[in-house]
């Protein structure tokens, strides 16, 4: 009776467990170009059918900043940007809850903006789950231009060590078969005679 007592109570402790099971997902890393829009993504697992009450939260830390502020609230059907801070009348809802996507886009990127996006999502009744964070990198064109400069300088210069390196092992080593040549086509037989030293006294 105890051993049916326990593996019941194991087997609804895996069922709780499942109906709290939320992960939240997003990029790591994102970068884009100032004047620019970016995509943010989010979206999450869960074990429970998606909820018509499923809710995303983003969050943002600029960098250099301590705490971090509510920039957008999606739930019970509707988008709530913040109508103030850094990204007002810059930010849109993008996702499609019904997938379990609370993805939201950024517009006209300034320097400002680089920071640490944080999303959370709610999918009743799994409510407990870790946020996701994605780091915001916005260069300047010119610098995007030099990197990609840089990149491809790197590259033919990578191919012209090889060239020089190829070619000279290649000349090193008909060298070494043109000398063993040479070497095989002395005459065979004792070597010749050479008169000893005079001796002196």
């Amino acid at each position: 009776m105890l051993s049916v007592l326990a593996l019941t109570s194991v087997v609804l402790l895996g069922i709780a467990s499942q109906s709290t099971a939320l992960v939240v997902y997003t990029n790591w890393e994102k970068h884009a170009l100032v004047g620019s829009d970016v995509r943010l993504s989010c979206s999450f697992f869960s074990w429970q059918w998606t909820s018509p009450d499923v809710s995303f939260t983003w969050q943002y830390r600029q960098d250099g900043a301590k705490d971090s502020i509510s920039i957008f609230h999606y739930a019970g059907g509707e988008a709530y940007p913040a109508n103030k801070g850094p990204f007002q009348n810059r930010l849109e809802f993008v996702g499609n809850p019904s997938r379990r996507d609370g993805s939201i886009l950024i517009k006209d990127l300034d320097f400002g903006d680089n920071g640490t996006f944080t999303c959370d999502a709610k999918n009743p009744p799994d409510i407990a789950g870790h946020p996701s964070t994605v780091r915001l990198l916005v260069f300047e064109k010119a610098n995007m231009a030099r990197k990609a400069k840089e990149k491809k300088d790197h590259s033919k210069n990578s191919v012209s060590d090889t060239f020089f390196w190829s070619f000279f092992y290649f000349h090193m080593y008909n060298f070494i078969l043109s000398s063993d040549t040479l070497v095989l086509s002395l005459p065979v037989g004792r070597p010749p005679k050479v008169a000893s030293p005079p001796f002196i006294y």
